[in-house]
């Protein structure tokens, strides 16, 4: 159950990125910006229509996400990306993710000061 701890941990420190919502076309603008700044490849942007979450395939390199998501979601879903390009293969909620989630976090805050939300 460590990977709940990840999730609380997630929402304790970041709440202001939960509210931060954004659709589609705004994801994949979020996973360029991330990419080019991390400088690893661009993951595909995949629809999940029936569930509210996101999930990451890491031998497509294929983010599934919901039509309106939140920046939280988005940031969650690039961290296992990153890691899995940093430190190998796809390790589920381990320290490797959280530095990468972490990472992704700090970069991300600027985009919180220029930016509302747009829904």
């Amino acid at each position: 159950m460590a990977w709940l701890k990840i999730y609380e941990w997630e929402r304790n420190t970041y709440p202001e990125f939960r509210e931060f919502r954004i659709g589609r076309s705004d994801s994949l603008t979020y996973f360029k910006k991330f990419a080019r700044h991390f400088k690893i490849s661009i993951p595909r942007l995949g629809t999940r229509l029936l569930r509210h979450n996101g999930v990451y395939f890491p031998d497509d390199e294929v983010i599934q996400l919901p039509l309106i998501t939140s920046l939280s979601l988005v940031i969650h879903e690039f961290a296992h990306h990153l890691a899995t390009k940093k430190y190998g293969s796809d390790q589920g909620h381990n320290k490797n993710f959280k530095r990468s989630l972490k990472r992704v976090y700090t970069f991300a805050k600027r985009y919180l000061k220029k930016n509302e939300s747009i829904i």
